[in-house]
């Protein structure tokens, strides 16, 4: 997973704080298991779903990649920007 982040500074109560204006996420993984449970009502049929996904998992993955790669990315600049506007800049990145 590769994080890029962008943001800028910004003064308050006379400390500076940073806020993440872009947080971009790439995943790359080494291996993708799904298991979709109870998929169909027939569990053999279910069993072969999630057989076939996991044979092509590559393919599988590069449909909802941009789909996790956004979630996270705004996930993640959520939780960043929660932490940046508690701890001073200089509290984080110590110089």
């Amino acid at each position: 997973m590769t994080h890029d982040i962008q943001g800028h500074t910004y003064e308050q109560n006379g400390k500076k704080y940073f806020y993440v204006d872009i947080y971009k996420v790439e995943i790359i993984p080494q291996r993708v298991h799904f298991q979709f449970d109870n998929i169909l009502r027939n569990s053999e049929l279910s069993t072969e779903i999630n057989t076939i996904l996991n044979d092509n998992w590559q393919s599988v993955y590069a449909d909802v990649r941009p789909g996790y790669e956004e979630s996270f990315g705004t996930l993640f600049k959520m939780l960043a920007n929660n932490l940046f506007s508690r701890v001073a800049y200089d509290d984080i990145f110590l110089s």
